[in-house]
C-alpha cells in the first residue's frame, strides 16, 4: 500500500467538550461527530480521513500512567461505522490506542468496532496519534481541515504498518 494522501478533518470532541480528554468507556455517537462538526464549521465529503481528538494520549502524557492509559478509553461507538459509510470516510485515526470506545459496547466481543471497519469495510486505522499541536492550530484559526498524508512504512507480506502521518494546512 502506498500509504494515504486525502483531505483531513480534525474532529477535537476534547476541545469541542472544553475538557483535556474524554473519560475511559466514554463511547462518541455519530450524533457527537456531527454536533462537533457543525460546531467546527466543516463538512465531511467522500474521501476523507477523520481524525478524532479525544485526548487519551494527551492524558498518558500528563501522568504517564500506563495502567491507567490501558484499562479503557473514550473512542467511537460501534454506532458510528454506518456513519461512516454513509459519509465515505476513507480512513479514521485517533490519539487512542484502538479507535474504539474500551470497555467494548457489547461484552461479548473483542474489538467489534475494528471488526467491521477493517475487516468488512477496509477502512484503515490509525492510532495513538498526537494531535495536540494541530488541535491548538485549528482551535487558533478555525479551520479544521488540511492534507492528510499517512506514508507506511515499506514491509513486505504483512497486513499493517505503522504511519507516518502529516497534517499540511
Amino acid at each position: 500500500n502506498p500509504g494515504v494522501v486525502s483531505r483531513g478533518v480534525l474532529i477535537d470532541v476534547a476541545g469541542f467538550k472544553k475538557v483535556d480528554w474524554l473519560e475511559k468507556g466514554y463511547a462518541i455517537s455519530p450524533e457527537e461527530l456531527e454536533e462537533v462538526l457543525l460546531h467546527q464549521k466543516v463538512e465531511v465529503k467522500s474521501g476523507d480521513v477523520l481524525l478524532i481528538r479525544t485526548g487519551w494520549r494527551n492524558r498518558y502524557t500528563h501522568d504517564l500512567d500506563k495502567a491507567a492509559f490501558k484499562a479503557g478509553e473514550p473512542g467511537l461507538s460501534v454506532r458510528c461505522l454506518d456513519w461512516l459509510t454513509k459519509n465515505e470516510v476513507a480512513a479514521v485515526g485517533s490519539d487512542n490506542y484502538a479507535v474504539e470506545v474500551i470497555p467494548p459496547e457489547y461484552a461479548d466481543q473483542d474489538l467489534p468496532f475494528h471488526l467491521i471497519a477493517i475487516r468488512d469495510m477496509g477502512m484503515p486505522l490509525a492510532e495513538i496519534l498526537d494531535f495536540e499541536t494541530l488541535a491548538a492550530d485549528c482551535a487558533a484559526d478555525g479551520v479544521f481541515e488540511f492534507l492528510f498524508i499517512g506514508a507506511p512504512l515499506p514491509f513486505t507480506r504483512g497486513v499493517g504498518s505503522p504511519v507516518n502521518p502529516l497534517a499540511l494546512k
